[in-house]
């Protein structure tokens, strides 16, 4: 059989025929090129890989185009010479260098690079100038003056400087080299950048706060150092790492101190910022002020009209401290008490007493410290400081008072009285014992006290501390390793007539038997009244419906593998849902299948991550999308916090920034300068570009920094005045 071919045909559909057997079959003919090769071809004719692209597979090319031409098709159509091939890409034979440098020599592709190349608007037509060119490289310039600025700024207040230090600061960085311009130089710009600074932090936390389904207020008042009332507003909310974060929210003036007034402060507040706290707001944090916590009268109280899901902390601080005065009023030990105060207050007047008070303990070879202020916020804190100062200079303190009570003339006689009577009362037996007992018995009062300040610690964790402080309280009744060995043996010495008692290098006074065992009966007594004002001021803690169900949090705690694990936590779990209901309905939760998801969740975490101390944070990241429901109730009770320290260290950092000699600094600057101190980064990880962009894009006033106010001359005023 003759097979006629057609050999044009074949040039035209580049492909040629093939025999198998009595079959021919038409193939068609393909060609790449290898990788490399290309790569050569755009180290040579596109060094910046500015348009040339190919598609690759299995280190073969086997198609190019132009990605200029393609991305401006559209506006070169109406060329004369216009080609697709580069747009739609060269296959096959057309794989050539030849073909791609005729390519990148042609209008078209020329027109492609200027279209790119040309300026889209005016602004960049103007920086295309050699004076826009100028004045961009300018702008650039001063970016990085402001960046430095801002810095300096912010060190400023973070270490709360005042404003009046910036200009020397800057005069300081010129001389070590730094270049900062000569913009922006006065303490007003240094206030400036202070402001633009905590408005970037605080539109951070805005940020996160509106996003939030839900949140927690602490607040708490005092008076600044101008005798305003103010009120500071922390918000706390769940983050997106899955961990209850707590940051300042606001410092406002008071303009009206009672319940109602607090409450419309603190809805007004949130509104500013565009959020609706009554539709979020899960607990408040206050103090056991009446104007807070009043029954019928207390802001609570007002909030809860409008959301009676809400749930009322009283500080776990301001408890603890309310027991403490409780159990130890109408006792000896508020006379130790007494006498911590007033041995601080004989040092603290008179440098002079001072200075020879450490000069008798370099005599006598002795440790000594200033006696501490047996007062403050951190009651507990400060007294077991103070106590322990006079513990430990107790010999030096006794001789000190013993020369100025009888030998030193320059003392007034009515202070020699007074100290002679100090010194009586601290050599007596009774003093002394009841001292060391106070001592005991304040060690493990302040370690919970300060434990419970820790912005990491939650409910669960703070009734587990307030367990181990009822356990550490029970264990003085008797001798244990708690009680320290001075007291053991001053309340088991012997007491009988003519023997002398010595407490280190002093003998004490008033030693009978009588006082001995009157201590050892009352200590008991003591330990029992102290544990009775705790449950006292602590016990309703348990009978709160959203509080029973906070145990659920404590995963070591799951009874997991016993036999009443199917069941744990059910009964609390379904208790928190209807206290809950309507604020959980109004997120979008499923009530019923809250309690599935828990029996799910728990299973799953007693064979996947019981030992994962992240449990709650993998919960509301990792897994939020297959426990959804179940999620907002633990979003919820990680809401509860324990304690108002974070609001009275607040006050703390208010106090140092607005001194007497800063009295007249405004509510906008403190409120930035309380954010930058508090919350602020570290000064090393602080990032200016955000305040700078904000700077930048804020109008300024055709006469501010930079280019300075227009200073007219005299002669041209008197002439304008004589025209």
């Amino acid at each position: 059989m003759r097979v006629r071919i057609d050999i044009a045909a074949v040039l035209l559909s580049r492909s040629y025929f093939q025999p198998e057997g009595r079959r021919f079959w038409r193939v068609e003919r393909s060609m790449s090129v290898n990788l490399s090769t290309v790569k050569k071809w755009i180290l040579e004719l596109d060094s910046v890989g500015e348009w040339l692209r190919y598609d690759e597979a299995g280190g073969k090319v086997g198609r190019i185009f132009c990605a200029l031409c393609s991305k401006h098709k559209e506006r070169l159509h109406a060329l004369r010479n216009f080609s697709s091939s580069f747009i739609d890409g060269i296959t096959g034979t057309a794989l050539k260098k030849d073909n791609v440098k005729k390519h990148q020599l042609s209008d078209m592709h020329s027109k492609a690079v200027n279209l790119e190349r040309k300026p889209a608007t005016l602004t960049d037509i103007y920086k295309s100038t050699p004076l826009g060119r100028a004045f961009s490289s300018g702008q650039q310039e001063e970016r990085a003056h402001v960046c430095k600025l801002l810095e300096i700024a912010y060190m400023i207040a973070k270490e709360e400087i005042p404003f009046t230090k910036y200009p020397a600061i800057m005069e300081l960085e010129k001389r070590h080299g730094v270049s900062l311009g000569s913009a922006y130089t006065t303490e007003h710009k240094c206030r400036e950048f202070t402001v633009l600074i905590g408005e970037c932090m605080r539109e951070k936390v805005l940020d996160s706060v509106r996003q939030s389904h839900y949140l927690a207020v602490l607040i708490d008042g005092s008076t600044d150092s101008s005798v305003v009332e103010k009120e500071l507003v922390y918000v706390m909310y769940v983050g997106p790492e899955g961990k209850a974060q707590c940051f300042f929210l606001q410092l406002k003036d008071v303009l009206d101190a009672t319940a109602p007034g607090i409450l419309k402060l603190l809805v007004e507040t949130f509104a500013t910022f565009g959020v609706d706290l009554m539709k979020k707001l899960v607990s408040i944090c206050v103090d056991g002020a009446a104007v807070n916590l009043g029954v019928r009268h207390g802001l609570a109280a007002l909030i809860k009209k409008d959301v009676p899901w809400l749930v009322a902390i009283h500080c776990m601080n301001h408890r603890l401290e309310l027991s403490a005065k409780d159990a130890f009023s109408n006792t000896f030990l508020n006379e130790v008490s007494t006498m911590l105060v007033n041995l601080h207050f004989v040092y603290e007047n008179s440098p002079k007493r001072l200075r020879e008070l450490r000069n008798v303990a370099e005599i006598m070879e002795e440790r000594i410290r200033k006696p501490e202020r047996a007062t403050g916020t951190r009651w507990a804190q400060h007294k077991s400081r103070a106590i322990k100062s006079l513990l430990m200079g107790y010999d030096v303190i006794v001789t000190h008072l013993e020369s100025m009570a009888s030998g030193e003339s320059s003392v007034k006689p009515v202070d020699k009285i007074k100290f002679k009577g100090y010194l009586t009362k601290l050599t007596s037996y009774k003093f002394v014992l009841y001292m060391l007992f106070f001592d005991a018995l304040l060690d493990p009062l302040a370690s919970f006290s300060c434990s419970i300040q820790k912005s990491a610690v939650d409910l669960p964790l703070a009734v587990a501390k307030l367990k181990s402080f009822r356990s550490t309280l029970t264990s003085l009744k008797k001798d244990s390793p708690d009680i320290s060995t001075e007291l053991s043996v001053l309340a088991s010495v012997s007491t009988s007539s003519g023997s002398a008692v010595m407490y280190r290098k002093t003998q004490l006074s008033r030693v009978n038997q009588q006082i001995q065992e009157a201590f050892n009966r009352n200590r008991p007594l003591l330990i029992d009244k102290m544990l009775e004002c705790v449950a006292n001021r602590f016990d309703d803690l348990q009978n709160l419906d959203a509080m029973k169900g906070v145990n659920i949090l404590s995963v070591p705690l799951w009874p997991i593998g016993k036999p009443d694990f199917e069941t744990y936590g059910n009964s609390e779990v379904s208790l928190l849902v209807n206290h809950f209901k309507v604020l959980l309905e109004m997120n979008g939760v499923s009530l019923n299948a809250v309690l599935t998801e828990w029996n799910a969740f728990k299973h799953y975490v007693g064979h996947n991550i019981q030992g994962n101390p992240d449990v709650w944070s993998l919960l509301l990241t990792r897994y939020r999308s297959q426990f959804e429901n179940f999620a907002h109730l633990i979003e919820i009770l990680l809401l509860f916090p324990v304690s108002n320290a974070t609001v009275e260290r607040g006050f703390s950092a208010m106090k140092r920034i607005k001194t007497d000699w800063r009295s007249r600094l405004n509510e906008v600057t403190i409120d930035h300068l309380l954010r930058i101190s508090i919350d602020g980064p570290a000064f090393s990880n602080f990032d200016p570009r955000p305040a700078m962009e904000k700077f930048f894009s804020t109008p300024r006033r055709p006469d501010a920094a930079p280019y300075g106010s227009r200073k007219r001359s005299h002669s041209a005023l008197d002439t304008e005045s004589d025209a």
